[in-house]
């Protein structure tokens, strides 16, 4: 369970990585 919702999560935060860099590329939370 734990890994699935870590997988699940890891997808979700790659989306929003990419959604936000396209807003503003500002690298401060994937230090």
């Amino acid at each position: 369970m734990v890994e699935r919702h870590r997988l699940a999560r890891a997808n979700v935060t790659e989306e929003m990585v990419d959604a936000f860099m396209k807003v503003r590329p500002l690298p401060i939370m994937f230090d």
